[in-house]
């Protein structure tokens, strides 16, 4: 887990979950799944995302990218999403990397209901 956030929700209510994430790698070529997920590191996957960490790029080379999900409320209290990353493909070692000109975001907007 990289990023958790945990917000009031209302039955019935959709709220747009986005994360904002920059991976690194020790390696080119490697590739990350950016998720975000329900409750907790191995709960219900709301939205993937592939992030490829190109050899134009090089080794330690930061490549961002955003992911975004829906989730309708089934039941009023607090609700957890979390952000994960996990390689995809590749050999080498994957960073979250979070720079003061470029923090890790995971946002939670009311959108509808």
């Amino acid at each position: 887990m990289i990023d958790s956030i945990t917000v009031p929700v209302v039955a019935g209510r959709t709220y747009k979950i986005r994360w904002t994430v920059a991976w690194g790698s020790t390696v080119a070529g490697d590739t990350v799944f950016s998720r975000i997920r329900e409750d907790a590191v191995g709960g219900a996957q709301l939205q993937i995302m592939r992030i490829n960490i190109t050899a134009t790029g090089g080794a330690g080379t930061r490549w961002d990218g955003t992911v975004e999900a829906e989730y309708t409320a089934t039941v009023t209290g607090n609700k957890t999403f979390v952000g994960t990353g996990t390689r995809a493909t590749g050999t080498g070692n994957i960073n979250a990397k979070a720079a003061a000109d470029f923090p890790i975001r995971l946002y939670v907007e009311y959108v509808s209901g």
